[in-house]
């Protein structure tokens, strides 16, 4: 029975996923994709053998390259995608040259400010996800501690290194159009590629890396759906790589397509000869849409239109607050969360805002009753 908690079926194959505890520390074990019962048993004990040889491997060597794959391995399962991808990129930018040092020494202070320094100087994430990095930078190290690889007195120095960046709570730019301004902001668009990307982008509602991540076996002309299944992510000197885990379960939806929008996107999925339905239209190496000609774009058309210019993730608020302003229901709330790859607590949360005249029409039918 131990063992059958520690197997687990998923869809028409077999996931091994569980924790296991030696000399005091405690290890993911997960291989996905596993075809029979039986087999994922005879897989445990080897994947088992497996850890701790890497682990003993970690110990023997003292190599902080050796210790980074372990380390990702061990957190793979806890965090996003994109925070792994930005660790493997500070460590391909700094710790590259790490590799022939031992763990104490790459966790020492000068390597570490070297580190921290190099992720408060990237210009293209938020200071909200810094933090995020930065925080991972300082579970490195705990965890390293608790391997008995570095001496939590020596590594104290380090962590206090660590400091998060200070967030700027300044808002810059307006977050999101009403249905009015949207509708202006599409009106001036006449380039008809640019015209048909921002059709369907805002009334799709998803996140940019989602929606430059679309390729024509996501669009379904039978059932007039787009399917949410993946997502473009920048690894190691930026380049565009897709992938097929999104930010949360909900995240992955099946999307109904109006009359207009299908009829867009089975022309495009015609067209789409690089894969992608919204594909790079200038010649370079990358065939999916590059997310910072996309902000150019919306800056374009927003200053022609006369408006603020927002930001990819402001459409997606856009679209909904749009479908939170037409939901008469319950049952309206789930689908439009549904639509957004939201949970209903975050759509209702977020979005349904307090409305004078809705309460008083409530208050209205209760007293008649």
């Amino acid at each position: 029975m131990k063992i059958a908690k520690k197997i687990k079926k998923e869809n028409d194959s077999y996931k091994i996923d569980f924790i296991k505890c030696y000399k005091g520390n405690r290890f993911h074990i997960y291989k996905s994709n596993i075809d029979s019962y039986e087999e994922a048993r005879k897989l445990i004990p080897l994947l088992i053998n497996k850890k701790i040889n890497e682990y003993e491997s970690t110990r023997f060597k003292n190599s902080f390259d050796e210790f980074i794959k372990f380390y990702l391995d061990y957190r793979s399962s806890k965090i996003s995608k994109a925070t792994l991808i930005w660790i493997k990129t500070a460590k391909g930018k700094y710790m590259n040259t790490f590799t022939d040092l031992s763990i104490d020494e790459a966790f020492g202070v000068f390597n570490i400010s070297k580190w921290h320094k190099y992720i408060r100087e990237i210009e293209d994430i938020s200071p909200k996800y810094k933090n995020r990095i930065i925080g991972e930078m300082k579970l490195m190290i705990d965890y390293a501690i608790k391997l008995c690889l570095i001496s939590s007195e020596d590594a104290m120095s380090s962590i206090n290194l660590l400091e998060p960046v200070k967030l700027d709570h300044i808002q810059k730019e307006k977050q999101i159009y009403t249905k009015e301004e949207l509708d202006k902001f599409l009106s001036v668009i006449d380039d008809p590629f640019d015209k048909d990307m921002f059709l369907v982008f805002s009334y799709l509602g998803l996140r940019i890396s989602e929606f430059i991540g679309l390729t024509r076996d996501c669009y379904d002309k039978e059932n007039e759906t787009i399917e949410v299944k993946q997502q473009i992510l920048y690894e190691q000197e930026q380049k565009p790589v897709l992938v097929h885990t999104l930010k949360t379960k909900e995240s992955y939806r099946k999307c109904k397509l109006s009359k207009k929008i299908n009829e867009i996107l089975l022309k495009r999925s015609k067209e789409c000869n690089k894969g992608f339905i919204f594909y790079n239209t200038r010649k370079t190496v990358y065939d999916s849409f590059p997310k910072t000609r996309f902000r150019e774009l919306i800056v374009k058309y927003a200053l022609k239109a006369g408006l603020p210019p927002i930001s990819p993730h402001g459409f997606r608020h856009t679209k909904a607050t749009i479908l939170m302003s037409v939901c008469l229901s319950m049952s309206d709330v789930k689908a439009a969360a549904k639509f957004m790859g939201h949970s209903v607590t975050m759509m209702m949360e977020t979005y349904a805002h307090e409305d004078k005249e809705a309460m008083n029409k409530m208050i209205e039918r209760l007293e008649e009753k």
